[in-house]
């Protein structure tokens, strides 16, 4: 994962609305490094405990599908 730049100007500079959701969901990922999906929901349910496990996925979605993090196997 990049790092330097914020949150909100990466979030778009890759032409994606910038919400509450997408942001505790990238900040989660750039406090944990690699992990899977339910540390995801873990950490953000920490800061962010109404954001619905559907959304927490479907940002992961969306972050991958724009370049921004990258699916280990």
């Amino acid at each position: 994962m990049k790092r330097g730049k914020p949150i909100q100007h990466k979030l778009s500079e890759h032409g994606l609305k910038v919400t509450p959701q997408r942001i505790a969901v990238y900040r989660a990922l750039m406090t944990l490094g690699h992990v899977c999906a339910e540390d995801v929901v873990t950490e953000v349910h920490k800061k962010a405990p109404t954001i619905s496990v559907a959304t927490i996925y479907n940002t992961l979605d969306t972050l991958l599908e724009h370049g921004l993090i990258a699916r280990l196997n």
